[in-house]
């Protein structure tokens, strides 16, 4: 686990306010996350363990594989707890099964 500092503004909408919050520094995790296989409109879940984070904190995921067409988000779903989300939005069946890579990026706000 390696923590990146830096401190860009990042703008954020609430309601009607808008509000500008400083991420004060990411953690950055790797591993290898599987996927099931997901015919049209379907989505699987696959959890990552990241230290450090926590629900409400800014997440970005990276997978280093050919997605055929499926979009992936992520978001913390418990303390320690990275959540990736593969949804397949064509009307082709995709196969996502066996170890993909990824590359997990938690940020931090001060």
């Amino acid at each position: 686990m390696s923590a990146l500092h830096v401190s860009r503004s990042v703008p954020v909408l609430s309601g009607d306010s808008h509000k500008d919050y400083k991420v004060g520094y990411w953690l950055v995790g790797s591993d290898f996350t599987d996927f099931e296989f997901l015919p049209p409109g379907q989505m699987d879940e696959s959890g990552v363990s990241m230290p450090g984070a926590a629900v409400g904190d800014l997440v970005m995921v990276g997978i280093a594989a050919d997605l055929l067409g499926a979009t992936v988000t992520a978001y913390v779903g418990a303390p320690d707890l990275v959540v990736i989300v593969a949804f397949n939005g064509t009307s082709g069946n995709v196969d996502l099964s066996g170890s993909l890579p990824v590359t997990v990026y938690v940020g931090k706000f001060s």
